[in-house]
């Protein structure tokens, strides 16, 4: 195992075969940022050209995989020209689309926090084990944001309005239940468990798991997964530019008693 490049908000490690790509903001509970997706865009661009690397692990340093897009990033974004902010949602989606057409199978580790932009993130990837405290959702809606569509593929009609329009968490055993992940673990078992899973992956024939992955995703292609996938970024931006009361107020509140009491006033809302 090489040592982890510690100098970007993403680092790499290798594992023989397995490559991990880890967030690497614990601090922050790896808040995903613009410079975060651009340094995810760089290590899996360099993972798919290089022929040593088989499989790859996503995962997050500290006690989440991620708690979502950085609000205060994404709020000074909106001060931008609309054409500027459309073209760093292009790329951001440009990153996403990279990893879901990875030729290399990506497995997910998940703990703590997987929410909004993470768990978009999270739905790019092939396989997602999840420690048994993780928490998920897309809470998008109550900051008068529009979800995006990828859990209709996930989950069917029914579970994703339920998830998308409420914007409630859900825990691992429910995740694990609906079919957002495909295992729950114990915490201490998750590093290991992903890797292992990966390795096996290693195992099999390279342009076999490069062929498979495309006659899956292929096949939600014919089934509108990627022009839903663009049209859903697209309105995201018209949400982001518009307004309603509830965002004016959590805006004012942040504005008044700082951003720690707006997500308090906003989580009370909702229990």
């Amino acid at each position: 195992m090489t040592a982890p490049d510690t100098d970007r908000l993403v680092e790499t490690v290798s594992h023989g075969e397995v490559l991990e790509i880890a967030l690497n903001k614990p601090k922050a509970h790896n808040a995903i940022d613009s410079r975060m997706y651009d340094d995810l865009d760089a290590a899996f661009t360099a993972a798919a050209a290089d022929s040593t690397v088989k499989a790859i692990v996503l995962s997050g340093r500290g006690k989440s995989f991620s708690a979502g897009y950085d609000l205060m990033q994404s709020s000074e974004q909106t001060k931008r020209p609309v054409f500027e902010q459309y073209e760093l949602l292009a790329r951001q989606r440009g990153t996403l689309l990279k990893i879901w057409d990875s030729p290399k199978p990506v497995v997910a580790a998940v703990q703590g926090y997987c929410l909004g932009a993470a768990f978009h993130l999270m739905n790019h990837v092939d396989i997602v084990i999840a420690a048994e405290g993780a928490t998920f959702g897309e809470p998008e809606a109550r900051y008068s944001l529009l979800p995006q569509p990828f859990s209709v593929w996930l989950l069917g009609a029914r579970r994703a309005k339920e998830l998308l329009l409420l914007g409630d968490t859900i825990d691992a055993a429910e995740a694990h239940r609906i079919g957002v992940v495909n295992r729950v673990v114990p915490e201490s078992e998750l590093a290991e468990t992903a890797l292992a899973v990966a390795q096996r992956i290693a195992l099999m024939p390279p342009e076999l798991m490069s062929m498979t992955k495309r006659m899956i995703n292929s096949t939600l292609d014919a089934q509108g997964f990627r022009t839903s996938h663009e049209w859903g970024w697209d309105q995201f931006l018209i949400t982001k530019l518009m307004t309603t009361e509830l965002k004016q107020e959590f805006l004012s509140i942040g504005e008044r008693e700082g951003m720690r009491q707006a997500y308090t006033w906003m989580r009370e809302r909702f229990n």
